[in-house]
């Protein structure tokens, strides 16, 4: 095998250098690190971008109609061909049947909202009327996932609203039992393509 020793490569016109050719295979042999200081492009997808998360642990009663739960802090997408993975994870409770929905918001745009709506002035949501949880301190774990393609590299928000006639509990406190009280998050990443 030939060696090559040098402290630089650098291209003889323009600027770029290519190695190799199709189907050649470079090893990088263990215990040996690559380290990138410019803009690493065409590795293909999969890639895992920014991971943030929103803890929300404050306690809520409201009785408002239409009110905000979760909102988290501005992200920038890295591309404009990034997605973004959303994971929320509530722990509600309401006097009765909630009689509602909740939605996610990216800024002022709902997301999984779609144009039918079966019942006039119904909105598209991902917790349904049905969902009785009208028991005395009861929470009761919600967990969903929503990838959205946000096609920008400005500066995004997500938030999570709700919507009820009932009143609505957040994080409430399970009981008079102090250790039992809910925390609820929001958890974003973002996937590279």
């Amino acid at each position: 095998m030939s060696e090559i020793k040098v402290n630089k490569i650098s291209p003889a016109t323009s600027t770029d250098i290519t190695l190799g050719d199709s189907g050649d295979t470079f090893t990088v042999p263990s215990g040996a690190t690559i380290v990138n200081s410019g803009t690493a492009t065409g590795f293909g997808g999969g890639n895992l971008g920014q991971v943030t998360q929103l803890v929300y642990q404050t306690q809520v009663s409201t009785t408002t109609a239409d009110h905000d739960i979760m909102t988290c802090a501005s992200i920038t997408p890295a591309s404009s061909s990034s997605r973004f993975l959303i994971k929320i994870n509530l722990m509600v409770g309401s006097s009765m049947n909630p009689n509602g929905g909740m939605i996610l918001y990216r800024d002022s745009t709902p997301l999984s909202v779609t144009d039918a709506t079966p019942y006039g002035d119904a909105t598209n949501s991902f917790w349904s009327a049905d969902d009785y949880i009208g028991v005395a301190s009861a929470m009761v774990p919600f967990y969903w996932e929503f990838i959205d393609e946000p096609a920008t590299t400005s500066a995004i928000v997500y938030k999570l609203s709700a919507k009820s006639i009932h009143t609505m509990y957040y994080n409430r406190q399970q009981s008079s039992v102090t250790s039992s009280i809910g925390i609820s998050t929001m958890t974003l990443m973002e996937l590279l393509s």
